[in-house]
């Protein structure tokens, strides 16, 4: 079978079609999508989804996309990345020879953070080592504490009940903790002891005793950003220095308001191995939007469209920028302005300029209603 792999910006635009021709306004492109991959790795087949939510009739519509989105890319042999695993698992799991072929090829398998494998995934593991003749392995690496996946279908119950899947299977507890003092420790232990579902452990250190750990409790990111640069404050008055303390965060989107509480207080820092959120391309590109929006007859404007012209790719090269220079400039007028009536002649580019304008007038004409934030997020969709 030949087919090419749908993904990324093409797969939410293939989507975003499919709903538009069914007419269904009220849901979002990014919450079909999601469903419609959770139901996969859930190994939840299309007939399934439909029995499973008879009556909800918010998931009877997603069934009713899925369905299409299902057929659409079958009519153009098209898969995405959910369905790589999905027919990987049917293959396997119906084809004897070839599961025997590649259970043959990898003998020993290691697979790491188990504790983030959805069924899916789990389920193609069983296929390579169950009913092994000769000589295999199968090692596993994962804690059951620091399992975050779960909105995207992963399931605690896999490492949880690890030994009644395998029932010879021998399970070391690695407690070490090398890089952490005992009261870090301490903290992680009192905190964790909570869950009812987990394996028991104790953590261990060898680091020397530290400070003692202290809680902050914030009622928002804003006011989290301003306790914990008075924190920085007050241990730099206890013989510190800033260049000795760091500050650690999940995800790098959640710089942004620390970074600018520390500037606004002063405070000196650096982001190690990332970016400053806003030297970040995608964050320029969105305020390059917003600015243009702003003033679009200025010379920032011209600037502004410069940038974001081509992004996401309008076809556009150097060429058609001088040209469109040129002609404003013997207009007198700025390019945004000078854009709306400069003469196109390759059809393709032609329509995907009058679609940013198209974006861009009625964003400008509803900026008096539109919070910013709402700018961006209509921005940002597909």
């Amino acid at each position: 079978m030949t087919f090419e792999v749908l993904q990324g910006k093409d797969q939410l635009n293939f989507l975003k079609k499919i709903i538009q021709r069914l007419r269904i306004k009220n849901l979002s492109t990014a919450m079909v999508l999601r469903e419609i991959s959770l139901a996969k790795n859930n190994l939840i087949s299309l007939e399934e989804f439909k029995d499973l939510y008879t009556g909800e009739e918010t998931m009877e519509q997603v069934a009713e996309i899925f369905a299409a989105y299902e057929a659409e890319k079958k009519k153009n042999l098209l898969l995405d990345f959910d369905d790589l695993l999905l027919e990987t698992y049917h293959l396997l799991k119906e084809n004897g020879t070839i599961r025997e072929k590649y259970r043959q090829t990898f003998r020993h398998l290691l697979v790491d953070e188990y504790q983030d494998l959805n069924p899916l995934q789990h389920e193609i593991i069983k296929l390579l080592t169950e009913d092994q003749t000769q000589a295999s392995s199968l090692w596993v690496c994962g804690d059951d504490w620091q399992s975050i996946y779960a909105f995207t279908g992963a399931t605690l119950g896999h490492i949880l009940k690890f030994q009644e899947i395998f029932p010879e299977a021998q399970q070391y507890i690695l407690s070490v903790n090398y890089r952490s003092t005992p009261q870090i420790l301490e903290a992680c232990q009192n905190l964790i002891r909570h869950n009812v579902r987990k394996i028991e452990k104790t953590l261990e250190s060898q680091q020397e005793n530290g400070d003692g750990v202290t809680i902050i409790e914030a009622g928002d990111e804003e006011d989290e950003a301003l306790k914990v640069a008075n924190e920085l404050t007050d241990l730099t008055q206890h013989g510190h220095e800033f260049k000795d303390i760091a500050i650690l965060y999940r995800a790098n989107y959640q710089s942004r308001v620390m970074e600018e509480t520390l500037r606004l207080l002063k405070i000196p820092y650096t982001i190690e191995n990332g970016v400053n959120f806003y030297d970040r391309f995608e964050v320029k590109v969105l305020l390059e939007y917003l600015r243009l929006l702003s003033n679009p007859d200025s010379d920032e404007g011209d600037e502004a469209l410069k940038t974001i012209i081509n992004v996401p790719s309008r076809y556009i090269g150097r060429k058609f920028m001088e040209g469109l220079e040129s002609f404003c400039a013997e207009k007198g007028v700025h390019l945004y302005r000078g854009l709306k009536s400069f003469p196109i002649e390759l059809i393709y580019v032609k329509k995907r300029v009058e679609e940013f304008l198209a974006l861009m007038d009625h964003l400008m004409t509803s900026a008096a209603t539109l919070e910013p934030a709402e700018a961006i997020y209509i921005l940002r969709e597909p």
